[in-house]
């Protein structure tokens, strides 16, 4: 009967064990979750900043480059 109680005592104190790992498996994942979003609020702040200054930049080439072109006499 000692040899059942002690199985028992030692499966119960793994099941414990167990949980307490899969709490803490659940902990990080959520963190890690956490840390995803931000990063990808990180990107879209970033994005609303610095696509409308890249596009402008765009803009300015362009508008550079046709005057260049359209001054050489190269349109029609």
């Amino acid at each position: 009967m000692d040899e059942l109680n002690t199985k028992n005592s030692n499966t119960n104190e793994q099941i414990i064990e167990d949980k307490v790992a899969l709490k803490k498996e659940i902990y990080e994942v959520g963190e890690v979750i956490d840390i995803f979003l931000h990063r990808i609020m990180d990107i879209e702040e970033c994005a609303s900043e610095y696509i409308p200054e890249a596009t402008q930049r765009y803009n300015d080439k362009t508008n550079e480059l046709f005057h260049e072109y359209k001054n050489r006499g190269c349109s029609r």
